[in-house]
């Protein structure tokens, strides 16, 4: 998955797509983001597609709505999309 947007390296494991490292100081760690989580939804979107989280992820200047699961419990964070490339 592309860095260059959220700072998260998400990748799809065992059916779900799974955030594996984030950058710091990137919009993905600013969110709340931590290694090990699961998306669950990006904004209204529950399919699980990482192709169409993708997609979402990389629309520089959205503020999303990420519904993740931590440790067996449902969160919802706010990730504002820029890109990262200085």
């Amino acid at each position: 998955f592309d860095y260059s947007y959220t700072g998260l390296s998400i990748y799809l494991i065992d059916g779900e797509v799974t955030v594996i490292d984030i950058i710091k100081d990137s919009p993905g760690e600013i969110a709340g983001f931590k290694s090990g989580d699961i998306i669950f939804a990006v904004d209204n979107n529950f399919t699980k597609n990482i192709q169409a989280f993708k997609v979402a992820l990389q629309n520089t200047g959205a503020k999303i709505k990420v519904m993740i699961i931590r440790s067996g419990s449902p969160k919802i964070l706010n990730l504002e999309v820029k890109s990262i490339l200085r």
